[in-house]
């Protein structure tokens, strides 16, 4: 019997659509599928790749409210139809390049976590250029109208209001609610007191987990200081700077008296950090926010991106997962209110790993 073959593409605009990829080829090779993910930039040309994620992260940064503004006036049917434009473009430019590709691994699916990569296939489908089913892996809670596209056979979303957004562009859309995937270590059993152990925890305070997100684009810093000054009794507290040396500087710079405290980097802990945690404060990139509802985590939610992760902060607010701190001075205060189990939080779950639903398909 022939072993099913799947493709996985993703897009390195920001790093939840890489990271869902991650997830999704570490299921298959777990269920002895033959996976291989390939960045869609990377695949046309290893240039476009450096160039897309450095201006994505740049503009995310210098101009997050032109950001916003992009975000929701090209939340429109009509934007649709010029990705679709866009999609054709690369495909005729790149065509040996990605029939060759196709013609040499020869996927029995493609699985696309990025709406470009997702509209190109689609096409080549359309076109004929090839006869595979693709599928799209929705990362955030909100929908954006990038995503439509006739020619998609599944879109697997994050949630109910997901799937009811995504068919106000695509009324016939054959969707699964199947969660967001994240990496197979959340999923690992733990003894909590090991973790404390080895992650320098005192096993007999709260622990406050801060997030930079994975680039570290966010003022941590501010957030910890508030939190440091604000709540009056000692718990661990640990930030995370990403990749940003000089936020991790500003971080190791902070000196609480009354509070356990570390700052940190990049780590390969991240899993272990958040199962140890009471609270985490954090980007609510859809990623982080799907982390933290597996392990049952309130995700107080900051500096959220205009766009996609004000949908996220609103789904975390609506469905009792957390809440979006937009005034700085309510942090502490929220953060007391949770430690004291005075904060309504309702667990969500799904009736099965999100990863293992998609890649069953």
């Amino acid at each position: 019997m022939k072993k099913e073959r799947i493709l996985i593409l993703s897009v390195s605009a920001g790093s939840g659509h890489t990271s869902a990829a991650v997830a999704l080829e570490q299921e298959a090779h777990a269920q002895g599928i033959d996976a291989k993910h390939i960045d869609l930039l990377e695949l046309v040309s290893g240039k476009a790749k450096k160039l897309v994620a450095n201006s994505y992260e740049s503009f995310i940064k210098s101009f997050p409210t032109l950001w916003g503004f992009l975000y929701k006036n090209a939340n429109r049917p009509s934007a649709s139809k010029g990705l679709s434009e866009l999609s054709k473009l690369v495909h005729i430019m790149h065509a040996k390049k990605l029939n060759d590709f196709v013609a040499d691994y020869k996927p029995d699916r493609i699985i696309a976590t990025h709406f470009l990569p997702a509209h190109v296939f689609s096409d080549m489908n359309k076109d004929r250029s090839i006869s595979i089913p693709v599928d799209a892996v929705l990362t955030d809670y909100g929908v954006h109208a990038l995503w439509a596209h006739p020619n998609m056979r599944r879109y697997f979303v994050a949630a109910e209001s997901t799937s009811d957004e995504l068919k106000k562009f695509v009324p016939k859309a054959n969707t699964v609610v199947s969660g967001i995937p994240i990496r197979s270590a959340f999923y690992d059993t733990y003894s909590l007191t090991d973790l404390q152990k080895q992650l320098n925890l005192k096993d007999n305070l709260p622990t406050l987990l801060f997030l930079a997100g994975g680039h570290g684009l966010i003022p941590l810093d501010h957030y910890v200081r508030i939190a440091i000054d604000g709540i009056s009794h000692p718990c661990n507290i640990v930030a995370i700077a990403g990749e940003n040396a000089k936020l991790q500087a500003s971080l190791k710079n902070l000196a609480p008296k009354q509070h356990h405290y570390q700052a940190h980097g990049w780590t390969d802990q991240m899993q272990n950090f958040m199962r140890c945690s009471d609270v985490v404060i954090s980007k609510p990139g859809g990623i982080t926010t799907s982390e933290c509802i597996t392990l049952q985590k309130p995700l107080l939610a900051i500096e959220p991106i205009p766009g996609q992760e004000i949908d996220n902060a609103q789904f975390i607010e609506q469905h009792h997962l957390g809440k979006h701190i937009s005034q700085k001075e309510s942090l502490a205060d929220t953060i007391e209110k949770i430690l004291k189990k005075d904060f309504l939080y309702s667990p969500l779950t799904y009736k099965k790993r999100p990863s293992k639903m998609i890649i069953e398909g």
